[in-house]
């Protein structure tokens, strides 16, 4: 018989075991029919009297051997055994129902929590992007190391972009890569079916669908010819676009669509769940090279690179070779500027890679917790099986069968474990999903499918030999001390068994709950952070503004002297101003200025600040301390002396130990004087130093594009929002309304994050805590009831209360001890994986430390407490009968 034919029977015996057993059946049937009718022959040459049917089945042997050899032969007799075990287990079980369903819960808790942190780490780390040879696809940035010492653009240091001259004399020369193409992202009215709405788009070169290796849905993509100046302006719409927008009509192709007051053709859909970036998919894509403005200009770096990497050559070459040819040899003034490639997932997720796999290891401990749980439960029931092992052993059963049958009942606990765990991780997926802050991008695509429900089946199998395997071979160990005493680790061994387990779970324990000490107390000082202006009734209105309606000086202007009359006069507005990029919306702006009378030196950082352009009613409405000095007013206009305000933070920057007011500064290509110094204000996130900034009013200065009004309320005041809709609609038609918000809320959402955080480990920990607390219970019970005799003699030789509750209690302290000293040196080392995520605070916080040992200690004496109540309450007479449990 070949191979395939050995393992094809083998699977149809498998299959059909009944089929097979009447198969065998007749087998042997038709061999005793043959060597009956044999025997028969042979009695008629003799005297006849021999019975054939007799003699044959004498000559064939024992049929139920015959059968069982041919079983184990065909594979099947193992899968017989396996199913008495499981068969066998289920009884045990039901008879222990009680001790199933917490050991079954402890297990779902533990394989539900991993399970739900792994779909989100498959979809947003692990899975590969929709295209092919995603791992070809790489990211180049140019690094600018010097960029560090500015705090304005340290974050952005390693993410520099590049112009469209230094573009394309790279992709001439470039030779590591198949395609090379450019990208960035842009947010403008779009016009043509309905109101006009701001959306997100994409200005990309024609070969940036070369490079990902895709190709559009339907029509087709740019072609070179119309990616340049004064090209044809086609446009490319987006999968989600073309459904929502056009309801998925084909016809769309060769239509028009007005962006940002210039009609596009539509020439191509894009095809489904392309996205350069994980947070959705961008409305259009429009040509690059169409942008005259940047065309030539090397000082526009703009744009994102990405490039399909050759076969066969790798990233570092591919690295060595671009910084040559972008930066020269390294006797150039670029020498401190680098090159930085990577693959797009992994520069998709560099923001959240590190937080979702602390996740994913709070999980994984949680369900070690779980495993060390489920041991010491486990061994705590051994004494009410030893009379079962011990006769099992005398009836021959050998040490290995006893072992595959206790690990087959901790499979079985396993499995119903991950099917329970499954289901809450279904349950705590969809939860996570709808509660994860929008920072973790991709999460609308996670779910829990096979790929996850098989990874629950392999950590449910694995966790049933994690957690059986410890009790199995205490049970099944070999004692010499008796007669047919099979179980026979000794109580006092078992004892020990439990107490490192329960070592190992407190030890686990306290690395979860000094983890989410740091994190509360983190965010506790996080939220008590000043951010430098009243938040409470605070409004602020986002507006999109187009330039080519918005880009004169005088409209401009006018629209910002009407927003702020109209607003004043609502019922219930206290204030009311207008400025760009809010603080906590999400934006940024910053320029470079010079300072009078410090001329740079060629190698020095230019002085960069975040500017803000406002009107004058800006720092009284948001609650803005002026410190010295005097705000900007009206009469601060376009033929008034130029001034500009500045933060605190620029004046100690720039001017240490003295006033910055009077000076003067070249900032927006004019000499400016800082009339007024204002409090630091923080702009992003509340854990962030508070940035340099330099406000100038908007009568001496337009910013096109953007525009948000900030409105000071009455604390009952109602129907503000409506009224705001209505007044900016009435002075500034066309102009799409990006949203409303409450200050507070802006702030509390650049929050999502650290809470998010602190709530998952801190419900991580909890649990471990409840779990390390039932085992200590576990532990105390089990040394209770096996030292209930000596307890009870004690007690009648005359031993205290007291001391026989020490006695208990310390049964569970030691474990508990060994853990915590364990789990303290385990805590402070993996805190530090914490440190970019705690503020304020240090990662050997001692205060964390003393409040986690706090609670071990509280958690141990509730542990053992009733435990050792019930021991100092047996009398002798039950003792010695064996009443105590």
């Amino acid at each position: 018989m070949s191979l395939i034919d050995a393992v094809r029977y083998r699977i149809r015996t498998l299959v059909s075991p009944r089929s097979y057993g009447r198969e065998l059946d007749d087998e042997i049937a038709h061999h005793l029919a043959l060597e009956a009718q044999h025997q028969r022959r042979a009695a008629e040459r003799l005297d006849g009297s021999v019975d054939p049917a007799r003699e044959a089945a004498k000559v064939f042997g024992n049929v139920t051997y015959a059968k069982e050899e041919r079983r184990r032969v065909s594979g099947i007799a193992f899968f017989d055994a396996l199913g008495q075990d499981i068969r066998f287990a289920t009884r045990v079980l039901r008879r222990r129902r009680v001790f199933t369903v917490v050991i079954v819960a402890t297990l779902a808790l533990g394989i539900g929590a991993a399970t739900s942190i792994f779909s989100i780490a498959d979809i947003v780390l692990f899975r590969s992007l929709p295209m092919p040879d995603a791992n070809r696809v790489i990211t180049v940035w140019q690094t600018r190391p010097k960029m560090k010492a500015n705090p304005v653009r340290a974050g952005q240091w390693d993410r520099g972009s590049f112009s469209m001259p230094a573009f394309r004399d790279w992709r001439t020369a470039q030779t590591s890569f198949d395609a090379v193409a450019i990208w960035t992202t842009a947010t403008t009215v779009v016009a043509g079916r309905g109101a006009p709405e701001e959306l997100r788009i994409i200005r990309a070169s024609a070969s940036l669908l070369t490079v990902l290796g895709v190709q559009p849905e339907h029509g087709r993509g740019f072609t070179e010819g119309e990616d340049r100046v004064g090209g044809a302006p086609v446009a490319l719409v987006s999968h989600d676009a073309w459904v929502t927008r056009y309801a998925g009509d084909r016809r769309v192709l060769g239509t028009l669509v007005n962006i940002d007051s210039v009609r596009y053709t539509i020439v191509g859909i894009l095809p489904p769940d392309l996205a350069l970036q994980r947070n959705g998919q961008a409305a259009y894509w429009v040509p690059a090279g169409q942008d005259a403005e940047r065309a030539n200009d090397a000082g526009a770096q703009d744009y994102w690179t990405i490039a399909r990497l050759k076969r066969g050559v790798s990233i570092a070459t591919a690295a060595t070779e671009t910084e040559r040819l972008l930066h020269g040899p390294p006797s150039t003034d670029t020498r401190d500027n680098g090159i930085r490639l990577t693959p797009l997932q992994e520069d998709q997720t560099r923001t959240v890679r590190r937080p979702i796999l602390i996740l994913l290891g709070a999980a994984g401990l949680l369900l070690l917790i779980a495993c060390a749980n489920a041991g010491t439960l486990l061994l705590g029931e051994a004494s009410g099986r030893e009379a079962e092992l011990r006769a099992r052993g005398a009836l021959g059963a050998t040490r290995g069968r006893v072992i595959r049958q206790l690990l087959t009942e901790s499979l079985v606990i396993a499995l119903l474990a991950g099917a329970l765990g499954s289901a809450l991780a279904y349950a705590g997926t969809k939860f996570l999903v709808q509660f994860a802050p929008a920072t973790i991008t991709g999460l609308s695509a996670v779910h829990v499918d096979l790929r996850v429900l098989v990874a629950a089946l392999v950590v449910s199998c694995a966790t049933g030999m994690l957690f059986g395997i410890i009790p199995a071979l205490s049970l099944s160990h070999g004692n010499d001390g008796g007669t047919m005493r099979l179980g026979g680790q000794t109580p006092r061994g078992r004892g020990r068994s439990q107490r490192a387990l329960i070592a190992c779970e407190v030890a686990l324990s306290m690395v979860l709950l000094v983890a989410a000490g740091l994190l509360i107390r983190s965010f506790e000082k996080l939220t008590a952070v000043d951010p430098g202006f009243r938040t409470e009734q605070l409004l602020v209105a986002q507006l999109r503004l187009p330039e080519q309606q918005y880009g004169d000086s005088v409209r401009m202007r006018a629209l910002v002297r009407d927003l702020v009359d109209r607003a004043v006069s609502l019922p219930g507005v206290v204030n009311a101003a207008v400025t760009t990029t809010p603080p906590f919306s999400g934006g940024s702006s910053s320029s470079s200025f010079e300072i009078e009378g410090r001329p740079l030196s060629l190698n020095a950082p230019s002085l960069e600040a975040q500017r803000r352009i406002t009107s004058p009613e800006y720092f009284s409405t948001a609650g803005v301390r002026i410190l010295s000095g005097r705000s900007y007013a009206r009469t601060d206009d376009a033929g008034a002396p130029l001034v500009v305000v500045v933060g605190r933070a620029l004046e100690r920057r720039d001017w240490p130990g003295e006033s910055a007011l009077g000076k003067r500064i070249k900032w927006m290509g004019k000499w400016r004087t800082i009339v007024g110094v204002v409090d630091d204000v923080r702009l992003g996130t509340l854990h962030d130093d508070a940035l340099p900034i330099v406000y100038a009013p908007y009568g001496q200065l337009v910013r096109r594009g953007d525009a948000s009004l900030v409105v000071r309320t009455m604390p009952e005041a109602a129907g503000i929002t409506a009224a705001i809709r209505s007044i900016i609609a009435e002075v500034a038609p066309g102009a799409p309304l990006r949203r409303i918000d409450e200050m507070s809320a802006l702030v509390d959402a650049t929050l999502a994050d650290e809470r998010f955080r602190t709530q998952l480990i801190t419900l991580f920990a909890v649990v471990a805590a409840v779990l390390a607390a039932a085992g200590v219970y576990g532990v105390a019970t089990t040394a209770a009831n096996r030292r209930a005799q000596e307890i009870a003699v004690r007690l009648a030789l005359g031993a205290t209360n007291g001391s026989i509750a020490r006695m208990v209690v310390g049964a569970g302290a030691v474990g508990v001890a060994i853990g915590g000293v364990v789990g303290g040196v385990l805590a402070l080392a993996a805190s530090r994986v914490l440190a970019p995520y705690v503020y304020a605070v240090g990662t050997a916080d001692p205060v964390t430390f003393g409040l986690v040992v706090a609670i071990l200690v509280v958690t141990t004496l509730g542990a053992t407490w009733l435990p050792a109540r019930r021991a100092t309450r047996v009398s002798l007479t039950q003792a010695l009968r064996g009443e105590h449990s």
